[in-house]
């Protein structure tokens, strides 16, 4: 079941090497031999150069989805494996607290003995059968309050009409929550535990603190 996981790992640390010797490429082929005035020759320069940039975004982008799916598929075959372990532990828990049906009638005996064998991880994956949604209340409200602080900015800042500054709006608040994903994932790991709904919940909160900081600060962060 983990096959192709190593593959992720093998894009996610190849292709901003990639992407860099891409750009290495397209800023060394920027420079050739032109004449001209010096205002020309200078933004023909500039403008050659934005482009090798292009595929070092690239790399970073494929990459960091890249490392962002092999965590998280690794995450599900651990949870898939623990599941496992904790099924055979049961099984073994019954054999030994069950009476054992096909043996002969003359050896049929309960065993008043407690199973030997304790898994705390299966107890705790058995607690935590809440659905995913559980927090779908909550990520709307902050990503509604998300929304109307950035409403709130753009109004004190740019003149603009309502239904152009509502839009800016959305947009900026599902680029901000898409890329609060991969800040909140390090937190929703090692903190909450991979708790189900957690990582939405810390993604929204996120934005939420994004956008109050750029409010604050009036500046933009990213």
């Amino acid at each position: 079941m983990g096959q192709g996981l190593n593959s992720l790992a093998t894009i996610a640390s190849i292709a901003p090497m990639v992407g860099m010797f891409g750009t290495l490429i397209g800023i060394a082929n920027s420079f050739v031999g032109t004449s001209g005035q010096r205002n020309t020759l200078i933004a023909a320069t500039f403008g050659r150069l934005s482009d090798p940039f292009v595929p070092t975004a690239l790399g970073l982008l494929v990459g960091v989805l890249s490392l962002w799916f092999y965590k998280y598929l690794a995450g599900r075959l651990e949870c898939l494996d623990r599941e496992m372990k904790n099924a055979t532990l049961e099984l073994l828990n019954l054999l030994i607290v069950c009476p054992v049906g096909f043996a002969p009638a003359s050896r049929n005996n309960f065993v008043n003995e407690s199973p030997i064998f304790r898994d705390e991880i299966g107890d705790e994956l058995r607690d935590d059968r809440r659905p995913w949604y559980r927090s779908s209340l909550m990520v709307a409200a902050l990503l509604f309050v998300t929304w109307c602080v950035q409403i709130a900015r753009y109004f004190a800042n740019y003149e603009l009409p309502l239904e152009s500054v509502a839009l800016t709006a959305c947009m900026r608040v599902i680029l901000t929550f898409a890329i609060s994903w991969f800040v909140a994932y390090p937190a929703w790991v090692k903190l909450m535990h991979r708790t189900s709904g957690g990582l939405a919940a810390l993604a929204s909160l996120s934005c939420l603190c994004w956008t109050l900081a750029e409010l604050f600060f009036r500046v933009h962060l990213w």
